[in-house]
């Protein structure tokens, strides 16, 4: 079964496809809480420095945006857990790959 760009299904076995977009999430979830996590860990660790490296101090800033920006998208992924509609679900991962989109092309 696949979907069209819209999320609309294409006829085919719609449950096994539902349940490999349900997977999908649940692993793209918890990629993001374990980044989340490393984020945190740099982030404190820098904030905690004495002295701070100014060349580093835009990749911080851009840690920290993208921080913010997993941590919105983590919470709304967990609130809609019994979401039923896969294209919904669908657009909640393709927001996550923008997201990483834009910051893949960052200048770190």
């Amino acid at each position: 079964m696949s979907a069209d760009e819209e999320g609309k299904f294409i006829p085919g076995n719609a449950s096994e496809y539902e349940e490999n977009i349900v997977k999908l999430e649940e692993e793209t979830e918890q990629k993001v809480s374990h980044t989340i996590s490393k984020i945190e860990v740099a982030v404190e660790t820098w904030n905690a420095a004495g002295k701070k490296p100014e060349n580093i101090r835009p990749t911080i800033v851009l840690l920290q945006r993208f921080y913010d920006e997993l941590v919105v998208w983590e919470k709304k992924s967990l609130l809609s857990k019994k979401e039923t509609n896969v294209g919904l679900r669908i657009a909640r991962l393709k927001n996550f790959v923008d997201i990483c989109a834009k910051y893949e092309k960052a200048n770190w």
